[in-house]
């Protein structure tokens, strides 16, 4: 059944694509028939290969993974795509009808992993927030506040005597919180959280309390907790 999902991609209705706060909009019937996918996204096909003795991938992950595809501003939601996300380009990168590497060429506005091999099953991953090329992996989703790690790549290399360079490619990712599509900056007092929320004593009195800091991720997992149970811990 997966297989023909290769060569048209169904929109479904009725289904949430994420959790929490419903961050990227739901599935919509399409106007009439399959969509296929290199219809919308009008691809491109990609020849990226890496150069010499490599450890380590700039995709999240090597292999082909199942995803779920919203793009900026269409109402559609694109299933059971073939997927791999380019840590280092920040492109989304699929295959077509044809087993070919493509990349799309639109704004895509979130991705979620629908595939049971992978590690990352439904996770979500947010794309080029604060209009910054890139993806953001959702932690905690406390609706309009949300924990989210930016993924990154870190490269460096190793040369021992008399032998060939190896370049090493690591992914890491900062914590930030996500207020309403807006990152707020990382600082230790926590000014863009309290600014954001003034209204709520609650919150703004537990981080005092607490001596929470703003870039630290097990703090920040604490403050998207507390206000998604409701002002509680």
């Amino acid at each position: 059944m997966k297989h023909l999902c290769l060569t048209a991609f169904f929109i479904y209705h009725g289904l949430a694509f994420g959790q929490g706060g419903n961050p990227v909009g739901a599935f919509t019937p399409p106007p009439s028939g399959p969509t296929f996918l290199r219809d919308v996204f009008r691809n491109r096909e990609v020849a990226e290969k890496p150069q010499g003795n490599v450890e380590g991938s700039i995709f999240l992950e090597d292999s082909w993974m199942y995803g779920r595809i919203k793009a900026a501003g269409r109402a559609q939601t694109y299933d059971s795509v073939k997927i791999k996300l380019n840590i280092k380009t920040g492109a989304v990168h699929f295959l077509n009808e044809n087993n070919e590497d493509m990349t799309t060429t639109l704004n895509v506005e979130a991705v979620m992993i629908i595939d049971e091999t992978s590690k990352y099953n439904n996770t979500i991953f947010l794309c080029n927030l604060n209009h910054i090329r890139g993806f953001y992996q959702i932690l905690e989703d406390a609706g309009d506040l949300k924990l989210v790690k930016q993924l990154k790549i870190f490269e460096w290399y190793t040369q021992p005597v008399n032998a060939e360079k190896t370049n090493h490619i690591d992914i890491e990712g900062d914590p930030f919180l996500l207020y309403k599509d807006k990152l707020l900056s990382g600082t230790k007092k926590c000014e863009d959280l309290k600014e954001a929320f003034i209204d709520n004593q609650q919150l703004t009195q537990f981080i005092k309390t607490n001596n929470l800091k703003c870039n630290q991720q097990n703090d920040l997992w604490r403050i998207v907790r507390f206000q998604k149970n409701g002002n509680k811990e």
